[in-house]
Parts: C-alpha cells; sequence; structure tokens
C-alpha cells in the first residue's frame, strides 16, 4: 500500500510540474513536459511486480494524467488559450467536480 502511495504522489507530482512548466512556458515547455511524462508513465514501475492490483491502479492513474496532459498540450497550441493555475489543479482531479 505505500508503494502505491509514493506512484501515486510521484505521478501527480510530475504531472503537476509538466502542466505548470507548459502553461508558463509554452515552447520550451513541449519539451520538458514530454521528458516529464516519460517519468508519469515509470511511475507504476514503483510497486512491486507481485502486487497485481496495487500496479493496475497505479497504471490507471498514470494513463488518466496522460491523456489530461495531452489534452492540454492540444489547447496550449493555441496562442489564445489562457488557464489559470487553480483551474489546472482542478482539471488533475481524478474525480468530476460540479460548481
Amino acid at each position: 500500500m505505500f508503494q502505491l502511495s509514493v506512484a501515486f504522489a510521484a505521478a501527480y507530482g510530475y504531472a503537476i510540474v509538466a502542466g505548470l512548466v507548459l502553461l508558463k512556458m509554452r515552447r520550451l515547455g513541449f519539451i520538458i513536459s514530454t521528458g516529464l511524462a516519460v517519468l508519469i508513465l515509470l511511475c507504476p514501475i514503483l510497486i512491486p511486480a507481485d502486487e497485481l492490483t496495487f500496479r493496475a491502479l497505479a497504471v490507471l492513474a498514470a494513463t488518466e494524467l496522460m491523456f489530461k496532459l495531452l489534452d492540454l498540450a492540444r489547447h496550449c497550441r493555441d496562442p489564445s488559450f489562457t488557464m489559470s493555475t487553480w483551474a489546472f489543479l482542478e482539471f488533475l482531479v481524478p474525480i468530476p467536480t460540479f460548481r
């Protein structure tokens, strides 16, 4: 269970950094975010192979974060796109929030 918490924390930490870099640095942010995206996909390796359920949950979280970052990168190609830091952090929440 501890390894799952570490994998989630690492994946979300990398996703937060990658998204903020992407939002603030645009062109150079794409290169840096690509490197961080690889680290997000490697987070399930932190869980031992014999704990298959926990590793599957970590893969699910990493995949969801990757799709969210790809969606953000698609929007960031538009020069008129703006997003606040708080809105980005709300975007990463895995459970939909209703306002």
